[in-house]
């Protein structure tokens, strides 16, 4: 069966009254889409750049949410394996924060707690909106929306997954505190995580107060 390709991050032609696009083509068009552009752009006031040639990769957008239990300071992560670290020879097991594609009809909040759902087991009580960032915008045009959720880390699963494409996650709750000093000491290597324990270790006092914890 052909994977749905997810919804597009923006319009086809994007237009800019100090970008001038001299040519623009598709050359992948698959799961995820590569485009192609030759374009100029303004520097320096009224001055333009040289002509450029670039391709995009269009990936859709994202929303990943912090599963974060204020009662006992418990934050969830995620382990599953991951194509990008292994074709470099990285190791290929991430810890992450829950993640998803946004499909044509969703909003990012009803996929952060979708995805919450699936991947680790836990429906939040409520969701706070942290920030919306583009995590390689030199290549990529994908967006992530990111949430922090209130859930209880209580009988969690130890695995989630549909095995059958796949997908073999590994339910990981730890401590707050244990989480802040992985961050330090460097075990975490992708963004998205890293900015996900930052912005708790700097917001969960706030968060316990707000939900009552």
């Amino acid at each position: 069966m052909t994977a749905k390709r997810h919804s597009p991050d923006g319009p086809d032609h994007v237009e800019h009254p100090d970008v001038e696009v001299i040519s623009r083509s598709t050359v992948f068009e698959g799961y995820s889409r590569v485009d192609r552009l030759r374009l100029r752009h303004k520097i320096h006031g009224d001055d333009w750049s040289t002509l450029v040639d670039r391709e995009v990769f269009r990936r859709g957008s994202a929303a990943a949410l912090i599963p974060y239990d204020p009662k006992t300071d418990t934050i969830v992560l995620i382990e599953q394996f991951r194509m990008g670290p292994f074709i470099t020879g990285a190791h290929p097991w991430m810890l992450e924060v829950v993640a998803g594609m946004i499909d044509e009809g969703e909003t990012p909040e009803q996929v952060a707690v979708r995805e919450c759902q699936e991947e680790c087991g836990a429906i939040p009580k409520a969701v706070v909106p942290v920030f919306q960032y583009f995590p390689s915008p030199g290549a990529v045009s994908e967006t992530i929306h990111l949430y922090c959720g209130w859930i209880d880390s209580h009988d969690l699963p130890e695995v989630l997954g549909l095995h059958d494409e796949g997908e073999y996650i590994r339910v990981i709750p730890m401590p707050r505190l244990e989480a802040e000093a992985m961050l330090e000491a460097g075990k975490f290597n992708n963004g998205l995580t890293i900015m996900a324990v930052q912005w708790l270790k700097l917001n969960h006092a706030s968060l316990r107060k707000r939900w009552g914890a």
